[in-house]
């Protein structure tokens, strides 16, 4: 195909998962974005599943019965994790000038904001992405709109509001990005945290978002052209490694970009504490009586900062002028000092 022709790349890293994966690309390819193409890293997914009107298929078999040229199918050649995925994506599969990064989970609603990001990346090169709200589908509320109203603003005042925005955050990685600026910073700039049996991904999202705003502007659509769902996923399962491994690349943003001025010191302590809560909450999953929580210790965690978790939470606060809040304290307490009498450990609680 000619190289012109392929504008934007969707990526979708898949293991296993057949049944998600087919329902991603039958709403896609359905909306005929011109130039957009479905790029399925399959990091060598293993099992088979049953999709509505195909049968018992595999995620090789699923890409295959859509006979489109529009589906890249490339299997990595052993699991590798989603951030090794995209490292390989980008050193050998990308043509794009454009690229997306989706969950197979994902389902497409709307080709019209893509088209309109497009329309403006085309038009400015010192663009750097485009983001797009998201509806958002889970157990409790099927249709939740992660809304916000921007426009477009520097990559410093982005991060900023990116901080502080909870919609924003949610919304994490779903943009249009350039690739010839998303080379030049190395995405992904991943931190090998798989070696330590962490999660790559939780947490690069932001990474790559952030270390993009570094070289030029960004751009919103107020239309969401993707629904995720969210229910009984990793960061269920596995709350600890994903509180975690998301502080990691935070404190590792903090560290690098916040010397240069593009993290203000009231922003960093905002970014740090609530990521930092997440690894506490994490901790009381791990200890407590969750339903669906598969994780059953620090072990991963411990083995990577080489100190007990509840040592390493304090000497964070203290490195990085976090004041905990109450309800940080409170989930210290139940996660790392059981043994408190109630009568003390309540009064922390809100």
């Amino acid at each position: 195909m000619p190289a012109s022709a392929r504008k934007l790349d969707f990526l979708i890293p898949v293991y296993n998962r057949p049944a998600y994966l087919y329902r991603i690309l039958s709403t896609g390819l359905a909306l005929k974005i011109p130039g957009a193409y479905f790029v399925v890293i399959d990091d060598f997914s293993d099992q088979a599943e049953e999709v509505p009107g195909l049968g018992v298929i595999t995620v090789e078999a699923v890409c295959a019965s859509f006979k489109d040229s529009r589906v890249i199918y490339s299997r990595n050649p052993r699991n590798m994790s989603v951030a090794a995925s995209l490292d390989r994506y980008y050193r050998d599969v990308c043509e794009a000038d454009y690229t997306s990064l989706l969950n197979p989970k994902d389902e497409f609603l709307d080709g019209a904001p893509i088209c309109e990001a497009l329309t403006k990346m085309d038009a400015d090169p010192r663009l750097s992405f485009v983001v797009y709200p998201l509806r958002q589908g889970d157990p409790e509320n099927l249709d939740r709109f992660l809304s916000f109203q921007y426009g477009r603003m520097s990559g410093k005042e982005f991060i900023a509001r990116h901080i502080e925005d909870e919609n924003l955050q949610h919304c994490s990685g779903y943009a249009i990005m350039r690739v010839t600026n998303a080379r030049i910073i190395g995405i992904p700039n991943n931190l090998d945290l798989r070696s330590y049996g962490l999660e790559d991904a939780s947490g690069i999202d932001h990474d790559m978002l952030f270390r993009m705003a570094t070289l030029g502007d960004v751009e919103f659509t107020s239309v969401p052209p993707i629904r995720r769902w969210i229910g009984n996923g990793y960061t269920q399962r596995f709350p600890l490694t994903f509180g975690y491994s998301q502080y990691q690349y935070a404190r590792r943003l903090v560290i690098e970009l916040g010397p240069d001025g593009w993290i203000s010191r009231n922003s960093q302590r905002h970014y740090l504490a609530f990521r930092l809560m997440l690894v506490v909450w994490g901790a009381v999953a791990v200890r407590g009586p969750y339903k669906g929580v598969i994780e059953a210790d620090f072990t991963k965690p411990e083995k990577h900062m080489r100190l007990p978790l509840w040592l390493y939470i304090m000497l964070e606060c203290v490195r990085f002028g976090i004041w905990p809040t109450r309800r940080m304290i409170a989930l210290y307490v139940t996660a790392f000092m059981p043994w408190l009498p109630e009568a003390i450990r309540s009064r922390f609680k809100e």
